[in-house]
């Protein structure tokens, strides 16, 4: 089921929107259509790929071997079901031959500049492909900041990037992303986000002008299954004493300034 908005005035120079939504999910879609309407948006929201009910054909674009190998562990149906989501919609691209089109999930939240990084396409990298618009703990590349519009500024990152729920993808884009999606063997965030060798050009803004409603929430997600792989061997940072802290904190700032000024790094 795919659910329009009417109002052909909306949007003006804008991409099309189209908002993936998981159609049990019917708060997080109230959220999305109330939220998108109040900025006088025209979008597409589009039945996502339910996981829990997979068909033999689409578990058939899905390897487990190959998800071991990249992860170390198979995909959840969500998972699986989430990438082909995402994957169907870079195919729709190419058949209706789309130059843009922003693609969000349903739970973003618009932040600050949004609106001006979109009306400011035309100051994009000319070789741009994906302009990731929210991302999960990328870390901004030393070797390339350009800025857009006050604070906000284009930049690469540097190691991975976890991010799929906001993003603007050109056909040249989605056409890559499509050759080096199938099989089907990370979730869709590694794919978006450079973890995968996809041969994407890929930028994005910070700081970010895209939320989500429950970042850091996973009783939110609409695939609870995955926390039964998050590490479990972290220790609680309450528990930890001044010192242990102290070197835990700056272990991942040395890390962080690792990535950021190693330019064989970018993603």
């Amino acid at each position: 089921m795919i659910e329009r908005t009417s109002d052909h005035n909306m949007n003006h120079d804008l991409p099309p929107i189209w908002v993936i939504s998981l159609q049990r999910s019917t708060d997080r879609r109230a959220h999305i259509i109330q939220h998108l309407t109040e900025h006088n948006l025209s979008f597409e929201i589009i039945d996502a790929i339910d996981g829990r009910q997979l068909t033999s054909e689409q578990l058939a674009r899905y390897d487990a071997g190959q998800a071991i190998q990249c992860l170390g562990r198979e995909l959840t149906c969500g998972e699986i079901g989430c990438a082909l989501s995402h994957l169907r919609l870079h195919q729709r691209m190419v058949d209706e031959n789309l130059d843009e089109v922003l693609i969000l999930e349903d739970d973003v939240v618009l932040k600050f500049g949004f609106f001006e990084v979109l009306r400011r396409r035309v100051l994009f990298p000319k070789d741009w492909e994906l302009m990731l618009l929210s991302n999960t703990n990328g870390i901004c590349s030393a070797w390339y900041h350009q800025p857009l519009f006050e604070h906000l500024a284009i930049v690469k990152f540097a190691g991975k990037v976890h991010s799929n729920a906001a993003y603007l993808l050109k056909q040249s884009g989605a056409r890559k992303l499509l050759a080096a999606g199938y099989p089907i063997r990370v979730p869709s965030d590694n794919l978006t986000g450079g973890v995968v060798r996809t041969q994407v050009r890929v930028y994005g803004i910070s700081p970010v002008c895209v939320t989500t409603l429950h970042p850091f929430d996973l009783s939110q997600s609409t695939m609870p299954e995955t926390r039964e792989f998050r590490p479990r061997n972290r220790t609680r940072l309450e528990d930890l004493g001044r010192v242990q802290l102290a070197w835990r904190r700056l272990g991942r700032w040395v890390r962080h300034q690792y990535y950021r000024y190693n330019p064989l790094a970018i993603v």
